[in-house]
């Protein structure tokens, strides 16, 4: 069974918790609440959003390559890349994200992106001086949704190797 999409009500209510710096991720996930039918939808709005507004900075630096891979662990605690395209959140939280980029008070976009691994990593190339043009970032390690979430969703052939 495929992951389905959350509403886009849900998605803007994790918008606006995330731009809110003062709750940490725990209070955000609390707080959405989402329908437990949908297995980690909580923990995927509140790890994707900020993600995918980080790819949109990324995407937006000069020859930077963003990986079309994301990581997850299994049960035995190896990590596995999964396509992007598997996660259904994406579909709806990138043009959302680009919009926001573009927009001329932009600080939802800046607030939210600051949450992302992408961010960080940007953060330490230019601490140390380097700039990210040209760079090649690596799709996020999802620390926090495990493999299984999205085993259903992937090919036959891509399934069958993962035990």
């Amino acid at each position: 069974m495929k992951l389905k999409s959350p509403s886009l009500a849900v998605v803007e209510e994790a918008i606006d918790l995330l731009s809110d710096k003062d709750l940490e991720r725990e209070q955000i996930i609390e707080a959405l609440g989402c329908n437990a039918s949908e297995e980690y939808l909580s923990v995927r709005l509140t790890d994707w959003i900020p993600e995918c507004f980080g790819m949109t900075v990324v995407a937006h630096i000069e020859g930077a390559k963003i990986s079309s891979y994301f990581h997850v662990q299994n049960e035995r605690g190896t990590w596995r890349s999964v396509p992007m395209r598997v996660e259904p959140i994406l579909a709806i939280i990138f043009p959302i994200s680009n919009e926001l980029f573009h927009a001329k008070k932009n600080e939802v976009h800046k607030q939210v992106a600051s949450r992302s691994s992408y961010m960080d990593s940007l953060s330490k190339n230019h601490a140390h001086g380097s700039d990210s043009v040209g760079a090649q970032f690596t799709g996020p390690f999802m620390h926090s949704i495990p493999a299984s979430v999205y085993r259903s969703s992937l090919p036959w052939w891509i399934r069958m190797h993962w035990k």
